[in-house]
């Protein structure tokens, strides 16, 4: 998915919560930094999470944080 996304096919990632799209906080803050770089957003439904967002990032690394 993430390679689809660095080639344009993707420009929208809508997951259910946190901790199905990753386990580990490093690599989420990796992930959305480089595909919100592209302009795709990642969008949490329970946590109501959108990367592109002002606040996204610094929710989603406190609430990553705790998953």
């Amino acid at each position: 998915m993430i390679r689809k996304c660095q080639n344009g096919e993707i420009d929208m990632i809508l997951t259910k919560s946190i901790s199905r799209f990753f386990r580990n906080t490093q690599d989420i803050i990796k992930y959305v930094r480089m595909l919100r770089d592209r302009n795709i957003a990642i969008v949490f439904e329970k946590e109501n999470i959108n990367t592109l967002d002002m606040n996204g990032e610094m929710l989603l690394t406190i609430l990553s944080s705790l998953s």
